[in-house]
């Protein structure tokens, strides 16, 4: 599988995502869906309302 596939495909499924791998005909290669339900990535109503708070002057 190779080392960056596998990473890639673990930090996908921690965030929720489903994998799907196959053989492409035509085009000949491999395939790979990749898809979220929608509650893994929705933004609820609660996430919104606390926002992030003020921005900060940048002193630099």
């Amino acid at each position: 599988m190779g080392l960056g596939l596998f990473i890639a495909k673990t930090l996908l499924e921690r965030s929720g995502a489903d994998l799907t791998f196959t053989n492409g005909t035509a085009p000949p290669g491999a395939l790979v869906e990749v898809s979220w339900p929608r509650a893994a990535i929705a933004v609820t109503e609660a996430d919104t309302a606390a926002g992030l708070g003020e921005n900060r002057p940048f002193s630099g």
